[in-house]
């Protein structure tokens, strides 16, 4: 890759982590009160002239911190430390007050129930339904998510039928880097229609709760007070991937499923996850983690990294003065408008998809006519920028720029598979152990134990998890994406075709598909960029109801019948299929082109995309 590649994928990493520093400034979560932030004010134009000078050249500067030479990164930090010797900071705080939240919130000690937590503001369009909710996490931190459906009365086919025969699918959807659960909306609407089309076709009576979340320490979800870094609520917390995926882990197990449940109690045993960008990322590592709970995943241009682990801190506010000073000057600089909009434009294969022109939220998108937003908008840069304003996002920035992947508990294995015994029940023999092991805790032995060795808990690689993974994956990625290349999604499908055959030697399978592995399939989208779910939600969604659907035949395997349905939407354009491009499918700003690659396709790789796909991850 060139120096000039080099530095792109550098600029755009960048931009992209300086997005996920969001606050709720300029939209109201339920159980908030509203507060409008003051101009911020500066001690002098000269003190502002000097603090820009030096965040642009500490900007510039950042080349040489990740040229990947040990000298070059020492001697940077060392001049940044020197600076700050010789010049105090006289630059005033911006003057934003903290998030204060109503009387209506729930207390740390309540109980965390999503009945108990739920402030709810609702929306609802055409029979669709949108409800902003709150869950607490760690009985401390708000956090906000959303749960789409379709509130379209029940009708029953016949009078014998009860409403608790609905089948009721939970399906949460991750978002990456710098947006909320607002950057779902356009999917969770072509995903309910598409099933409602479905339901009315087939006489079906599935029901799809589709879930958005927005992560700690982005879009609405904050500690409830922030002072860049120095708040109670802040103190020792740190903005990582091992933070959001227990968010996650949590929030699936408490809210997800539990919210899933009929009319007869009985609730869903697992939820299909999709996550686009870094949220693939984290739909990866929480699936290989907690697989008792994911029924399949779907990867939207995942991200094979996370963040840049820079080294002298471990990322727990608040930051030391190196760390806050590098995070504030390079937040700043990406937060610009202009350097927003260059990163979409980038990002996107299509301007109109992201800059205002056509209708953005979970509504109508013929509400004003034609499909085309309001004017005056501003977009899904707007929506970026009105992110970033607060206290608290300067430190949340520099915290994930130095926090390390995500680590793994004791029952992920070296080797990258998870040992499937921590998932079965125990043997007489292993609960007699366990028995004995547990006596001996309560009355141990007269002589002195030695003390346990402590050891760090093992970080996880993507292509681990990737390898891990026992249920089916989808590959669905954008072909214009400039950084997650066609390469990186070949090799993520090389990965996950070599993986063990799970359903060795299982009963619930019968002898057709007693040796199948777990299904492993990408699909290409010509014509969109990295965010697949905003920028072609239609052929998305219509990919995904396929996807989904293998569960309705309760009789067979599943996972055969995913490594054999057809996922390509047929919409009679046999010109289409014929040029090679796939099939189209209409968006509203413009066509795609929707194809499946094979497995041979992918496992041909030549020298420059192996190169890249190796180096991405």
């Amino acid at each position: 890759m060139t120096s000039r590649a080099m530095r792109q994928l550098f600029q755009a990493a960048f931009i992209g982590l300086a997005c996920s520093c969001a606050v709720p400034a300029f939209q109201t979560i339920p159980g908030y009160v509203q507060v409008e932030a003051p101009s911020p004010t500066f001690a002098s134009s000269s003190t502002l002239s000097s603090s820009l000078s030096s965040s642009l050249r500490l900007f510039h500067d950042t080349s040489a911190f990740f040229d990947g030479r040990p000298s070059s990164r020492l001697s940077f930090l060392l001049r940044l430390s020197a600076e700050a010797q010789e010049e105090e900071e006289v630059v005033e705080e911006l003057k934003f007050p903290p998030n204060i939240i109503s009387s209506s919130t729930p207390k740390p000690n309540e109980n965390n129930s999503s009945e108990q937590h739920d402030r709810q503001k609702s929306f609802q369009q055409g029979g669709l339904q949108l409800n902003q909710r709150r869950w607490v996490f760690r009985d401390k931190y708000p956090i906000a998510y959303e749960v789409a459906t379709d509130a379209t009365p029940w009708r029953r086919e016949s009078e014998h039928e009860k409403e608790s025969d609905t089948d009721v699918v939970p399906i949460l959807l991750l978002n990456g880097f710098g947006v909320g659960s607002f950057h779902q909306h356009r999917l969770m609407r072509r995903l309910l229609l598409e099933r409602r089309a479905k339901n009315n076709h087939r006489k079906q009576n599935v029901r799809y709760l589709v879930y958005g979340i927005d992560y700690l320490g982005q879009g609405q979800s904050w500690p409830a007070f922030c002072d860049d870094g120095n708040s109670p609520d802040e103190f020792q917390l740190s903005y990582s991937a091992d933070t959001w995926i227990e968010q996650l882990g949590l929030f699936l197990r408490d809210v997800v499923l539990a919210d899933a449940a009929n009319n007869d109690g009985d609730s869903p045993r697992k939820a299909h996850i999709v996550g686009n960008s870094v949220g693939g990322y984290l739909a990866a590592v929480l699936s290989s983690l907690h697989p008792h709970l994911v029924s399949t995943v779907a990867l939207l241009n995942a991200t094979p990294v996370w963040g840049l682990n820079l080294p002298f801190w471990d990322g727990k506010l608040p930051a030391p003065f190196v760390p806050r000073r590098v995070g504030r000057a390079l937040f700043d600089v990406i937060r610009e408008e202009g350097t927003i909009d260059r990163y979409l434009e980038a990002a996107y294969a299509t301007r109109g998809a992201y800059d205002g022109t056509f209708h953005d939220g979970f509504g109508d998108e013929s509400s004003t006519g034609d499909g085309r937003g309001v004017e005056g908008d501003g977009g899904l840069g707007k929506k970026i920028r009105a992110c970033t304003e607060g206290k608290g996002g300067h430190a949340a920035f520099a915290s994930i720029l130095w926090s390390a992947p995500a680590s793994a508990p004791d029952y992920f294995s070296a080797e990258g598979h998870l040992q499937q015994q921590q998932q079965q029940q125990p043997t007489m023999k292993q609960q007699q152990q366990q028995q004995q092991q547990q006596q001996e805790k309560l009355h141990p032995p007269q002589q002195q134990q030695q003390p346990e060795k402590q050891t760090k808990p093992q970080k996880i690689q993507f292509y681990q998890a990737l390898q891990s993974l026992p249920m089916d994956v989808l590959l669905l990625f954008g072909s214009d994406d400039p950084w997650c290349t066609p390469a990186v999604a070949k090799r993520m499908h090389s990965t996950l075709s070599s993986r063990r055959n799970i359903h060795d030697n299982d009963d619930e399978f019968d002898d057709e598909c007693a040796n199948t592995t777990p299904a492993s399939r990408y699909v290409a989208i010509d014509n969109c960029g990295h965010c697949p779910n905003h920028e072609a939600p239609a052929a998305v969604a219509k990919v995904l109801l396929a996807w989904f659907d293998a569960d309705d035949n309760v009789n067979g395997n599943a996972t055969f019948r995913r490594n054999n349905v057809e996922l390509i939407p047929n919409n009679g354009e046999s010109e289409a299929t014929k040029n090679g491009h796939g099939v189209m499918v209409k968006e509203p700003w413009g066509d795609v082109w929707v194809r499946e690659v094979s497995i041979e396709e992918s496992r041909k790789l030549d020298f420059m995309d192996w190169m890249v796909a190796n180096m991405v991850g």
